[in-house]
């Protein structure tokens, strides 16, 4: 018997096509679906897609209500609004314009997967998301009007609710991981969504003795297993990246008045800066010192590092007082200010030629950003190293005169 959401097909438009069984591999599980064409009105979306999360939540707020869920068309705003707020492709986190003409030139190359009852009037979307909603602005935007009629009936696989619920949400456990964490040639879902699930997965393994250190390794053999990942180090990396994480929106709260969809949504942009903060080496220089990560973590939020080298110079940063204070400077360029500073205070350079000058201008501009009020409260000592400093550097600049005065080569 074929699904009612796949035998509409042949009543509206008179033309007989074979709706066949085909059975597909899931990340091990084998699934029997039927293969034919959706209407588009008659597609769910899928609310719980975890790469709409954050978007979801924020428009959760819009509407000053955390417990509604968007329907189909809602939902469909969501994300063009998203992209329409990025001037640059790249910057799009659906792309569905872009691939909305893909789909006008090719067609949709890979069917979407639906899953319905056999009576069902609907399916809900369970993998293709973008592939829908890029349809659906297809039906939205002017632009397209003449390529609606083309775009109207979806190819889909769809699997059938089974008498079990249990098998049914394995089954469609199986078909989210291989389609969404295993890796493939298109769009996977943001980093850092993929490692909340893998966490939340881990605390309910290890919940029984978290101090279990057998326990925990095995937690994450099957967090790594569940979700189609590489090896189980790559799910203990993301699993500390979003504990990291996890911190960082702690800090927020604490520091900033801001709401939870926009410290997220600025975590998942900056995620893979959680990787460099959890290497060995920078992690340490934070693990024991609150204050010390605390101060990191602005320097995060501040737009301060500018690649993942920056992150790396974090311990020697922190170990030493000049670079330190240039890092907390006000302006976004100050930490690549501070690494300036590393490598004039590194003792293998303290006799270059290339660095006198950055030396000498360093120590004026250090004099310079304390007023005379903030220079009075400094103890006598530095009116006496001052004077002593400018003596010697007056000298030392009437020698170079003399000797430049005499042709003579220093």
């Amino acid at each position: 018997m074929i699904p009612k959401v796949l035998n509409k097909y042949f009543e509206v438009t008179g033309e007989k096509v074979d709706c066949r069984i085909v059975t597909k591999k899931f990340h091990g599980t084998e699934v029997k679906l039927f293969e034919g064409y959706i209407h588009v009105d008659d597609v769910e979306g899928w609310v719980e897609n975890g790469r709409l999360e954050n978007f979801l939540n924020k428009w959760r707020h819009d509407q000053s209500s955390t417990s509604i869920n968007p329907n189909t068309d809602e939902i469909y705003k969501v994300m063009i609004t998203a992209d329409e707020s990025e001037r640059k492709m790249s910057k799009k986190p659906f792309k569905l314009e872009r691939l909305a003409e893909s789909i006008i030139r090719n067609g949709i190359q890979e069917p979407l997967l639906i899953s319905s009852s056999i009576n069902g009037d609907f399916g809900e979307l369970w993998d293709g998301n973008r592939r829908f909603y890029a349809t659906k602005h297809i039906m939205s935007n002017e632009k397209f009007l003449k390529n609606r009629e083309d775009c109207i009936w979806i190819p889909a696989l769809v699997y059938v609710h089974s008498s079990d619920a249990h098998i049914d949400r394995k089954i469609k456990n199986s078909i989210i991981s291989e389609m969404n964490y295993v890796e493939k040639d298109h769009i996977t879902w943001p980093a850092y969504v993929k490692a909340k699930s893998c966490s939340n997965e881990y605390s309910t393994l290890i919940q029984s003795d978290p101090s279990d250190s057998s326990l925990r390794m095995e937690a994450r053999k099957i967090v790594a297993e569940k979700f189609g990942l590489s090896s189980y180090k790559q799910a203990e990396r993301w699993i500390k990246m979003f504990e990291l994480s996890e911190d960082f929106l702690d800090f927020l709260y604490h520091d900033e008045e801001i709401l939870e969809y926009e410290a997220r949504l600025f975590i998942q942009d900056k995620f893979e800066y959680f990787d460099e903060l959890t290497k060995p080496q920078v992690s340490a220089s934070l693990k024991y010192d609150p204050d010390s990560r605390d101060e990191v973590f602005r320097w995060l939020w501040d737009g301060k590092f500018k690649n993942f080298a920056d992150v790396r110079k974090v311990p020697k940063v922190l170990t030493d007082p000049e670079a330190r204070s240039v890092a907390n400077q006000e302006d976004d360029a100050a930490f690549r200010r501070a690494i300036d500073r590393l490598v004039i205070n590194d003792p293998n350079n303290y006799k270059s030629k290339d660095n006198y000058s950055k030396r000498i201008k360093n120590f004026v501009s250090w004099l310079q950003q304390f007023n005379l009020k903030e220079l009075s409260d400094f103890d006598d000592s530095l009116v006496r190293d001052v004077e002593e400093a400018a003596k010697e550097l007056t000298s030392v600049s009437k020698a170079l005169k003399e000797l430049k005065g005499q042709g003579s080569l220093l």
